[in-house]
C-alpha cells in the first residue's frame, strides 16, 4: 500500500499521547510544552528529544510535578466564571456574547469551557454585594464627600451618587444609581442622599461635603441636609459655574453665535465644502452641554476669519445654507466681536479644563477665579462669578467661618475637589448601557453600572501606578 504523510494535527496528537504530562495542543495546532511554556518544533522526533533533554526542560520538570498537567488558565471553574464576569462588566461586554460559538470554541481549545450566560447572571448579586462591602470598608470611619446629580436617558430619570474620601479626593466610587418616577426635586434628592448615608453606615459627623450643580432644588436640598449633618458643607460645581459664564458670553454675542452655527450647517453634511477647510482644520463642533465648546469655536474664527471668508466666497450655488453663510461672514461687526471675546474671555477655556480635574482643590479653584482678568468685561462675568460665590459655601471653607469645624477638617476641605464632572462621566457610561441592544430590569441597572464604573476607576488607578 502507498504511504501517506501524516497531517500536522496527527503528529501533534501522537506526541501528546506519548508525553501527556508534558505537552498539549495549542489553539493553532502547534505542540506546546506545559513545562517550559513554549511552542516546540515537532516535525521530527529529533527536535522533540532535543527539547526534552535540554537543561531548561529538565530543571522545570524538577520544579514542577509532572503528574499535574498545566493548563493555559490555571484556576478553578468557579473562580474562572467570576473573573470572566468581572472582565465582561469592566469592558461593557453584554453577557449574551457568551453564547457566541467562536468564543466558546476558543475557550474550549485552551482548556476552560465558557460558563453559561445564566451562570454568570446568577453571580451578579454576589459581585454587587462584594463591591458595596468594599466601598464600606474603604470609607469606614473616614471623612467623606458625595457627588450628586440627576439625568434623563431615553425617557427615564436617574439620580447618581458618588462617594470619595476627603483625604483622597481624586478617587470617587459610584455607590447609588436610583431611577426616579418624576422630575427631581429637593425632597427626592434629600431622600436619596440620606438613604445612601445610612447604607454606607457612616457617622453623621463624617459626611462633610456635598458637591452638585447649582439647580434650585439641589440648593434647597443642601440647606435641609445642613440640619441633619452638623459638619456638612454644600458646594456647587465650579466647572459648571465657568460653563455658565461661557454661555453668558454666547448670549451676549448673538452675531458670533450665528456665524458659528451657519458656517457649521453649511459644512457638516457637505463633503465638498468640508474639504475646503483642510488647510485650517474643520470648523469645530459646538455642543452646548460640552464645557467651553462654544468659546473654542469663537476663538477658531478669531484666528482663521480671513481664510474662512475666502473659502466661503468661492462657494457656488444659491442654496439657503450657502447664502446665510456668505451673509454672516460679511457682517462688519463680526471682527470687533471676535476681538472682544479673545481679549476678554479666552481665559475661560483654559480654566474650565483645570476645574474639571478632580485634583483641583477648593482653595486652588477659589484663588484661580480671583486671578481671572476679563479686561473691560462687556458681559460683566466678574460680577456674575462674585454673586455666585457669595451664594456658595466655598467662602465659608476658604475663610473658615464656622467655629464648630476643626482647623484640620478645614485644611482637608480646602484640598478637596470642587467639581461634579465625575458624576457626568457616570451618566455617559449609563447611557452606553441603556441602548436599544441591551435590556435590563430596573433592579439590575444599579448593579451593572456600579460594577462597570468602579471597575474603570480601579483600572485607571492601576495604570497611574504603573
Amino acid at each position: 500500500m502507498p504511504k501517506f504523510a501524516k497531517s500536522n494535527s496527527a503528529k501533534v496528537n501522537q506526541v501528546i499521547s506519548r508525553y501527556p504530562d508534558e505537552f498539549v495542543k495549542s489553539p493553532n495546532n502547534e505542540l506546546y510544552c506545559n513545562i517550559c511554556n513554549k511552542v516546540v518544533r515537532h516535525d521530527k522526533q529529533f527536535f522533540i528529544d532535543t527539547h526534552r533533554n535540554s537543561g531548561k526542560h529538565q530543571r522545570n520538570v524538577t520544579c514542577k510535578s509532572a503528574a499535574k498537567s498545566q493548563q493555559f488558565l490555571n484556576f478553578g471553574q468557579n473562580d474562572f466564571s467570576k473573573d470572566l464576569l468581572k472582565v465582561f462588566l469592566a469592558a461593557d461586554i453584554p453577557l449574551w456574547k457568551l453564547r457566541n460559538h467562536h468564543l466558546k470554541e476558543f475557550f474550549k481549545s485552551i482548556g476552560h469551557p465558557l460558563p453559561t450566560e445564566q451562570t454568570c447572571r446568577l453571580q451578579i448579586d454576589d459581585l454587587y454585594t462584594e463591591e458595596i462591602e468594599k466601598i464600606r470598608q474603604y470609607i469606614k470611619d473616614q471623612a467623606i464627600f458625595l457627588v450628586v446629580d440627576e439625568t434623563e436617558i431615553i425617557g427615564c430619570k436617574y439620580v447618581n451618587i458618588l462617594v470619595g474620601l476627603i483625604t483622597r479626593p481624586e478617587k470617587t466610587l459610584l455607590f447609588e444609581c436610583r431611577p426616579i418616577s418624576s422630575s427631581a426635586n429637593s425632597n427626592i434628592i434629600l431622600q436619596v442622599v440620606d438613604d445612601a448615608i445610612r447604607l454606607l453606615n457612616i457617622a453623621r459627623v463624617n459626611f462633610n461635603l456635598l458637591l452638585s450643580d447649582a439647580a434650585s432644588y439641589m440648593v434647597s436640598a443642601g440647606r435641609t441636609l445642613h440640619q441633619l449633618y452638623p459638619h456638612l458643607f454644600h458646594i456647587t460645581c465650579v466647572a459648571h459655574l465657568i460653563h455658565n459664564c461661557a454661555m453668558k458670553v454666547r448670549g451676549h454675542y448673538e452675531e458670533v453665535d450665528k456665524l458659528i452655527a451657519r458656517v457649521k450647517n453649511a459644512v457638516v453634511k457637505n463633503k465638498t465644502r468640508s474639504k475646503d477647510f483642510v488647510n485650517i482644520s474643520q470648523p469645530p463642533d459646538t455642543i452646548i452641554t460640552r464645557w467651553a465648546s462654544w468659546l473654542n469655536a469663537a476663538l477658531y474664527y478669531s484666528s482663521n476669519l480671513p481664510e474662512v471668508k475666502r473659502i466661503i466666497k468661492n462657494w457656488t450655488g444659491q442654496g439657503i445654507l450657502v447664502t446665510q453663510a456668505k451673509n454672516i461672514v460679511e457682517n462688519p461687526n463680526i471682527v470687533g466681536f471676535l476681538m472682544e471675546i479673545e481679549r476678554c474671555y479666552s481665559c475661560l477655556t483654559n480654566i474650565i479644563f483645570k476645574f474639571e480635574n478632580a485634583s483641583c482643590g477648593i482653595l486652588k479653584a477659589y484663588n484661580s477665579m480671583n486671578e481671572l482678568d476679563f479686561g473691560d468685561d462687556p458681559c460683566d462675568i466678574s460680577g456674575y462669578i462674585k454673586k455666585r460665590l457669595q451664594k456658595s459655601e466655598i467662602l465659608d471653607i476658604v475663610n473658615a467661618n464656622r467655629p464648630e469645624i476643626s482647623p484640620h477638617l478645614y485644611t482637608l476641605l480646602m484640598n478637596c475637589q470642587c467639581t461634579s464632572s465625575s458624576v457626568e462621566r457616570s451618566f455617559s457610561m449609563l447611557k452606553k448601557l441603556l441602548t436599544k441592544q441591551r435590556n435590563f430590569k430596573d433592579e439590575n441597572i444599579r448593579k451593572y453600572i456600579i460594577l462597570y464604573y468602579n471597575a474603570s476607576v480601579s483600572m485607571e488607578n492601576s495604570t497611574n501606578v504603573l
